[in-house]
């Protein structure tokens, strides 16, 4: 697995994204806080019982501070010399701990590659200083600037305010400081140009969802509005769209993330390029081209050998009578589907074992980097018990990955045999939206509730983004320029508001990793 495609995991822990320049868009801080949430006894979603807690509470936090919820952990600064500089030292320590954890991070998964003799160790050593890392250090430590700034100069403004107008009422006062915690957010948020224009729509993916995720648990805990199991409900669509997109419109997906499904299941291109061919030849023979067998052959002796192409002949066999003239088949065989090993069930069994033993280092850096990181007194103090919860986390999550992969693959097994029987006439796209929907649905079981929602969060995003350029080939929508940043602002804006006056509603993880990276306003 190549780097790139390792990395597609991780890019969301730091909580800003990734780049395109063979590291992947928005996931270190989602997966990382997916594996890391376990570690923690609160839960994603708020107590159902927390709605005056957050209406009431919040009205007295211009004097009772953040340990209620509220903002005001501390009085104003008293000038405005002392915000620029308190800024500015925040803006360091933000620069150099994102510089420390995004370039550690692909350092330290690069060095798999070294351990496995696929590069040696000076090649290694260029993930530190890479580009995509000032970049990403450059966005967090100017949001951390910004956000401070503006953030503390408007509490200046509003207790000047106070010395010379008469005192307004604790809703007025709530009012007051929601309306300046988005006005910072969202200014601080215009630091996402610093990103390339493809990390700029991770951003606004990643943090969109955040924002829509922090909604729903305020409206939740204020009993207005919320649904049963709708953390694996949530991750059971998106995937559903993934999964779709993966092998009928794989364009529709983040090129590392496509990447990284195509050699997780290892399946080829070219195998899925024919299957999908054959089935848009299916529906809609007028606009769509057969399928050449030359192109079919030319696959199997490439992945495969003489096996698959007895298995080949022996299915068009059984095809006989539903082939059509043009050659179109009902449905593309196993035996071009995973030409290696023709045996549905010795493919999928070795293919669980590639995949654990694959997938296990990668998620091993994604809980200890940031434990050591980000937990480090917590590590200090419990040396045993913390690191056994990494282990722990880390095989859970590498059997979940596992058995993601292997339903989905044994359901597309399933679907061959099912019409090379007759009990299905031929091949439907709607398929691969369903197995998709029914892999993920069933294994996100195998994880702890809280970090069903931190699953659902990280694919959300690519199943929208799906979605949305489906939409907009079909020119049902138009695309804004300019419009990721403006929606990256707006995300920012709302999440930082929660974040300073109603911390319950976001992730336990995500406000740990924003008081350790960006740090108290």
């Amino acid at each position: 697995m190549d780097e790139a495609a390792k990395l597609e995991r991780i890019n969301s822990a730091a909580t800003i994204t990734n780049d395109s320049d063979g590291l992947s868009n928005g996931k270190l801080h989602d997966r990382t806080q997916t594996d890391l949430d376990s570690d923690s006894d609160f839960h994603t979603e708020p107590p159902t019982h927390s709605s005056s807690m957050i209406t009431e509470p919040h009205a007295d936090s211009a004097e009772s501070g953040r340990s209620e919820g509220g903002e005001h952990a501390r009085k104003p600064l008293s000038s405005v010399s002392q915000i620029v500089v308190h800024a500015a030292k925040g803006a360091c320590s933000s620069y150099v701990l994102a510089f420390g954890l995004r370039g550690g991070v692909s350092f330290l998964l690069s060095l798999t590659k070294v351990v496995k003799g696929k590069a040696k160790l000076r090649d290694s050593l260029r993930f530190l200083f890479a580009d995509y890392v000032f970049r990403f250090s450059n966005m967090v430590g100017s949001f951390s600037f910004i956000w401070k700034l503006v953030s503390n100069y408007l509490r200046f403004r509003e207790s000047s305010k106070k010395k010379v107008s008469p005192p307004v009422s604790k809703r007025s006062s709530l009012m007051i400081a929601r309306r300046n915690a988005f006005i910072a957010g969202s200014l601080a948020g215009t630091s996402v140009l610093f990103e390339t224009y493809e990390n700029r729509l991770a951003v606004m993916q990643q943090f969109g969802v955040r924002a829509l995720q922090a909604s729903y648990n305020g409206l939740k805990a204020r009993n207005l509005f919320s649904f049963a199991h709708g953390d694996t409900l949530l991750f059971s669509i998106a995937c559903g769209s993934i999964m779709y997109a993966y092998v009928m419109a794989p364009d529709t997906i983040p090129k590392e993330y496509n990447n990284w499904m195509v050699q997780t299941a290892r399946v080829s291109r070219e195998s899925l390029a024919i299957s999908r061919q054959n089935n848009r030849r299916i529906e809609n023979p007028s606009k769509f081209q057969p399928i050449d067998f030359d192109t079919i052959y030319d696959c199997i002796n490439r992945h495969g050998g003489t096996n698959a192409v007895v298995a080949l002949q022996q299915a068009a066999t059984a095809y006989n009578a539903r082939i059509r003239p043009d050659g179109t088949l009902p449905i593309v065989p196993c035996s071009v589907i995973h030409p290696t090993d023709c045996n549905c069930v010795s493919y999928n069994t070795a293919l669980a074992f590639k995949i654990m033993s694959g997938i296990a280092p990668v998620y091993a850096t994604l809980n200890f980097v940031p434990m050591v990181l980000l937990k480090t007194r917590a590590l200090m103090a419990n040396p045993i018990s913390l690191p056994l919860k990494g282990i722990r986390s880390t095989i859970v999550s590498s059997a979940f990955l596992t058995a993601y992969v292997g339903i989905y693959m044994a359901g597309i097994c399933g679907v061959r045999n099912l019409v090379k029987y007759e009990w299905m006439h031929q091949d439907h796209k709607i398929m691969y939206y369903i197995l998709g929907c029914v892999a993920s649905g069933t294994s996100i079981l195998m994880e702890k509730k809280p970090r069903r929602a931190e699953l659902a969060m990280y694919v959300l995003p690519k199943g929208l983004q799906s979605l949305f350029l489906v939409m907009q080939r079909r020119r049902w929508i138009y695309h804004v320029p300019g419009s990721e940043t403006a929606l990256s602002c707006l995300s920012f804006g709302v999440l930082m508001t929660f974040y300073q006056l109603e911390p319950q509603a976001l992730s336990p993880l995500l406000v740990r990793i924003l008081d350790k990276v960006i740090g108290k306003y």
